[in-house]
C-alpha cells in the first residue's frame, strides 16, 4: 500500500507533511507503509528537515539582501565619509552621539498635526504613524532631507512610507531638534565690553 503524503491520503499526518513537501521541494514524496515504515519515515523526515533548513538559510540571505537594499542609516554605519556626504555630520561617531543624546525623548514624540496642535516633545507617549521606522532611521531621513534638499516625496519613497507620513515625521523632528538643540551652542558667546 503506497501513500502519497503530499496529496493528503493520510488523514492524521498529511496536512503537516503536505505543507512541508510543497514548502520544501514543491513535489510529492511517496511512502510505502508495508516496507519498513520507520526507515522510510526517518529518511523522509531527514530529507524534509534538510530541505527546510536550506530554504530557511536562503530566506534569511534574501531578507538580508532586501534590508541592505533599503535606504537607511545602515548605509553610513561606521563610514565617516558616507556619513558626512549623506547627513552632513562630521563622522559616524558624531551621528551616534547625537542619536544617543536624542533617543530617549525621541521615542516618546507625538506627531505634530499643524498649528493648533501641541508642540511635539517628550510630553507623553502618543500616536506616531512612523513607529515602524527606527529612531536612527528617522534621524537619518531628516538629516538627509536637510543636507540634500530632497523633497518629502523622494525621502518617503526611499523610506517606503507615504509622503504625508514622512511630512509629519519631518515637521515633528524639526520642532523637536529646534527645542532640544537650542540649548547646545556651537560657538561660545562673545562678551561685550
Amino acid at each position: 500500500m503506497s501513500h502519497n503524503f503530499c496529496h493528503g491520503e493520510s488523514p492524521l499526518i498529511a496536512p503537516i507533511v503536505t505543507s512541508l513537501c510543497f514548502a520544501a521541494c514543491g513535489e510529492s514524496i511517496p511512502i510505502d507503509f508495508k516496507e519498513q515504515p520507520s526507515a522510510q519515515y526517518e529518511a523522509t523526515i531527514q530529507k524534509l528537515e534538510s530541505e527546510v533548513a536550506s530554504l530557511c538559510a536562503k530566506y534569511m540571505s534574501l531578507e538580508k539582501q532586501l534590508a541592505a537594499a533599503h535606504f537607511g542609516c545602515h548605509w553610513i554605519q561606521g563610514d565617516d565619509k558616507k556619513c558626512r556626504f549623506w547627513t552632513g555630520m562630521p563622522s559616524w561617531t558624531h551621528f551616534e552621539m547625537l542619536l544617543h543624546y536624542l533617543e530617549a525623548k525621541a521615542s516618546r514624540l507625538t506627531a505634530w498635526r499643524g498649528e493648533d496642535s501641541k508642540e511635539p516633545g517628550p510630553v507623553k507617549p502618543g500616536p506616531r504613524p512612523w513607529r515602524e521606522l527606527s529612531i536612527d532611521n528617522q534621524l537619518f531621513a531628516v538629516l538627509v532631507r536637510l543636507r540634500h534638499d530632497c523633497s518629502s516625496g523622494d525621502i518617503a519613497a526611499r523610506m517606503r512610507m507615504p509622503e504625508s507620513t514622512f511630512s509629519r515625521l519631518f515637521s515633528t523632528w524639526i520642532l523637536f531638534l529646534s527645542a532640544e538643540l537650542s540649548a547646545l551652542r556651537s560657538f561660545p558667546g562673545h562678551r561685550r565690553s
